[in-house]
């Protein structure tokens, strides 16, 4: 994108704030960003914090073990920044079946797994040990964790990487 992604407007709404809107709209009663420009994400009303080390260092799971280590919640959701179509309802239906089953639940459309996931707070151990055995994609440790898919539409986890995936007619 040549800049960052959470800061990115679509329809004159930062796309950080489009998420968190779509996880309070889902249940999530405390909304958090890791990573990214933390000035000026609370400039735009969000509570950030700097992500540990030098900026894409950590790679995912280290973000998710960050993230999970951060928090006391029963459940924590964790959604990229770049889905302006996410919504509460997918959020809810993930948070949802993590509750149910008691394990990790991702947003999975068109055969595809997708970062919009629920992680009970038990599963830190679970993460650590992983990520301590040289798991480092996100897929990866999911599949270690048995993780419950949920599926949803797919406009509601359809990232942005490039201008282009901005226009909905090139999506």
């Amino acid at each position: 994108m040549g800049r960052d992604k959470a800061l990115v407007e679509v329809d004159g709404v930062a796309m950080a704030v489009r998420v968190a809107d779509a996880l309070r709209n889902g249940g999530c009663t405390a909304v958090r960003c890791q990573g990214g420009d933390v000035e000026a994400l609370s400039e735009l009303g969000l509570e950030s914090v700097p992500e540990p080390g030098a900026p894409g260092e950590i790679g995912p799971v280290g973000a998710i073990v960050a993230a999970l280590s951060g928090t006391s919640a029963p459940t924590t959701v964790i959604a990229a920044c770049d889905l302006p179509g996410l919504d509460g309802a997918c959020v809810a239906a993930v948070v949802e079946a993590s509750s149910a089953s008691g394990r990790v639940a991702v947003a999975v459309a068109d055969g595809h797994l997708h970062l919009v996931s629920a992680w009970p707070g038990s599963v830190l151990g679970e993460v650590s040990a992983l990520a301590g055995d040289g798991v480092v994609s996100y897929r990866g440790l999911l599949a270690g964790l048995d993780a419950v898919e949920v599926e949803v539409p797919s406009a509601a986890v359809r990232n942005v990487n490039l201008p282009d995936d901005l226009d909905p007619a090139t999506a």
